[in-house]
């Protein structure tokens, strides 16, 4: 008869358990710093006091005994100059850490970091999206990290693009900072400011973006999205390839890139 399986101890997963809480839960990591400065000032104030008050009730002349009972209180006191040290720098590390941002760009009928337009050709090989549901862009931005995004900002750059905002459906919280004056807009920003920080472990979804009348050129070159991501002491940028097919044939030479992932 086989022998049953050996379960593991019930408290053998504790340790690793315990770990991850203390990585992620902010909540859990101030409870165990409150309870170590509570238990640190908890211990060190008795025993100061009795170590002081067996220096100066010690067979030592008087001299001897003071210089105990000082002894005593310089090491107490430099024991909670350590522990209260050690508070102020863990609360600067929660205050200043980096947050680990990452991006997801999904258009309508397109995978998550994939966008394809359909779309149609001019006689002067101008290739134009469909204006329709297609155009439309959410950008949702992911901190995966425990310490908040502080005074966000995305840019959206495009590559070998135009588009225009003549359309009820552009928000006006893209802002215009790259403009063609023979073709139209090529790059927008979103600014989420002081008071709209991505706080750990959340996502913030950005205000959609319509890319209205969406024309590329093969002359111009390859078109793509170049997403920048910005936040206090936090950088990235993320290329994200275009294509734009006509009955269901891409117009565009790539290289095969394999998956994309949903999150950049």
């Amino acid at each position: 008869m086989p022998e049953p399986p050996k379960l593991p101890h019930p408290g053998g997963t504790r340790g690793p358990a315990a770990l991850k809480r203390l990585r992620n839960d902010s909540t859990f990591r101030r409870r165990i710093l409150l309870g170590a400065g509570a238990a640190a000032i908890a211990v060190t104030v008795p025993a100061t006091a009795i170590l002081t008050s067996m220096a100066l009730s010690s067979n030592a002349d008087t001299a001897d005994r003071l210089a105990a009972a000082g002894d005593v209180l310089v090491g107490a006191t430099l024991l909670l100059a350590v522990a209260a040290a050690l508070v102020a720098l863990r609360a600067y590390a929660v205050t200043t850490g980096t947050p680990d941002l990452k991006l997801q760009v999904l258009f309508e009928f397109s995978s998550p970091n994939n966008p394809v337009f359909k779309a149609s050709a001019s006689l002067s090989r101008m290739i134009t999206a469909y204006s329709f549901k297609q155009l439309s862009g959410g950008i949702t931005i992911r901190n995966d990290s425990g310490y908040p995004g502080r005074n966000p900002a995305v840019i959206v750059r495009l590559q070998s693009m135009v588009f225009t905002s003549d359309s009820p459906q552009f928000d006006e919280n893209w802002a215009v900072t790259g403009f063609s004056n023979t073709n139209g807009i090529t790059a927008v920003q979103w600014d989420g400011g002081p008071s709209y920080s991505i706080h750990g472990h959340s996502t913030r979804r950005l205000p959609m973006l319509y890319l209205n009348n969406l024309r590329w050129m093969q002359d111009w070159g390859t078109p793509a999205l170049i997403v920048e991501i910005l936040a206090d002491s936090f950088r990235k940028v993320v290329y994200l390839p275009v294509d734009f097919t006509i009955n269901d044939e891409s117009q565009v030479l790539k290289e095969d890139q394999g998956t994309v992932s949903a999150w950049l």
